[in-house]
C-alpha cells in the first residue's frame, strides 16, 4: 500500500499508483504485509530509489 498526502493506493494497482500524482523528492508511505513482505519491502525501496 502506497499513502502520499492522506490518499492511498494499492501498488499492485498502476492506475491507482499514478492517480497519487507522486513526483521526484516527495516523501510517499509504503506498507508491505504478507508472507514476502521483506523481499517486496527491498524491491521497491531499490525502484523508488532508482526512480524517484
Amino acid at each position: 500500500m502506497l499513502k502520499k498526502d492522506g490518499k492511498t493506493a494499492e501498488a499492485t494497482k498502476l492506475m491507482a499508483v499514478m492517480g497519487l500524482g507522486v513526483k521526484c523528492g516527495q516523501t510517499v508511505e509504503v506498507t508491505v504485509e504478507g508472507a514476502d513482505e521483506d523481499a517486496a519491502c527491498e524491491t521497491m525501496k531499490a525502484f523508488f530509489e532508482a526512480n524517484l
